[in-house]
């Protein structure tokens, strides 16, 4: 027979070790192994904290130990492991989610099934800590301020969903984190600034660093956002395009960039409900130059870094979106 590791059983060996968390002894773990896995378990602590567990062969060198405000790792320790057929003392890898949210709770799920796939037989401490250090940098963002609001949060995934390679315009966001651009490709020069709004016109807040003297082919893509508290769960549409990618590295970027934008608020932005059908059929892309904007005297004065200003997309021409969404062949 043949086993997977994927959502469903990570999830069903979580419910059978959280059955299991009421007749701990301090100290020791409840855990449930992956079906037709024995040497990756999941597990839960006393209080209902999850963690994961892999049975670990000792490395040549000593691994550092990691500590995150939303996850934690510990190479080769002992430690006392209950299953629903036996109590053990096994020597083992464990990685801790350090928070109660659902939604970090959820990714770190995937996490565990990204790191199990990659990890090879009779892992040693080193190969699960070199598996680790591959997300080290999302969870790191789950602890730090927002970047923007949920609004264009949205707005971007809207913009990624409307591509037809969902991994060209995930490798393409936030290509470079220092720029005043979202989306930015190399093969074709291409550029793509997403604004978003709530409002009845394309009324949008522009920076002149975004407007003027692009060196790339430069656009903006306006979505008009459409929140509705009986609609899709922006975790849900996340998702929905994580699975929809075509390899890990893909999805490790979506949800690290997501992270980079959330923050600490992941929780709360993710449960955000919006129209799905409303919000993408409103997306249309405009050239940079053909935006309503002021007149500038550029280059600008030195000490001066940035303008902003507000413009009307409402009486522009969209190019065609097929053009911007459509992978070059």
């Amino acid at each position: 027979m043949d086993y997977e590791i994927n959502r469903d059983s990570i999830r069903s060996a979580l419910a059978e070790a959280s059955s299991l968390s009421g007749e701990l002894e301090e100290g020791s773990l409840a855990v449930s192994p992956i079906s037709g896995f024995a040497d990756y378990m999941v597990a839960v602590t006393q209080s209902g904290g999850l963690a994961i567990a892999i049975a670990t062969t000792a490395s040549p060198y000593s691994t550092p130990d990691v500590r995150l405000a939303t996850l934690s790792a510990h190479y080769g320790v002992s430690c006392r492991l209950r299953s629903s057929h036996s109590a053990r003392t096994a020597r083992v890898s464990l990685i801790y989610c350090l928070s109660s949210d659902s939604e970090v709770r959820t990714i770190f799920l995937d996490f565990a099934i990204n790191l199990f796939y990659g990890l090879p037989d009779k892992p040693s401490d080193n190969d699960v800590a070199a598996g680790v250090d591959q997300w080290l940098r999302l969870f790191r963002k789950l602890d730090s301020i927002p970047r923007s609001g949920v609004v264009g949060l949205i707005g971007e995934l809207v913009v990624i969903e409307a591509g037809d390679s969902l991994d060209r315009w995930v490798r393409a966001w936030h290509l470079n984190s220092n720029d005043a651009i979202d989306f930015t490709f190399e093969r074709p020069q291409l550029e793509v600034e997403v604004k978003s709004t709530q409002g009845a016109r394309r009324v949008h807040k522009v920076s002149a660093n975004q407007a003027y003297d692009r060196i790339m082919d430069s656009f903006f893509a306006s979505v008009v956002v459409d929140l509705r508290t009986n609609g899709t769960s922006v975790g849900d549409f996340a998702r929905s395009i994580a699975d929809s990618l075509s390899d890990e590295e893909s999805r490790l970027l979506l949800w690290t960039t997501i992270a980079g934008v959330c923050g600490k608020r992941l929780q709360e932005y993710l449960s955000v409900c919006f129209s799905k059908e409303s919000t993408m059929s409103s997306l249309s892309f405009y050239r940079s130059d053909q935006i309503p904007k002021p007149s500038l005297d550029l280059p600008m004065p030195q000490g001066v870094l940035d303008l902003h200003f507000t413009s009307d997309f409402s009486g522009c021409l969209p190019v065609d979106r097929g053009r911007l969404c459509t992978s070059p062949d």
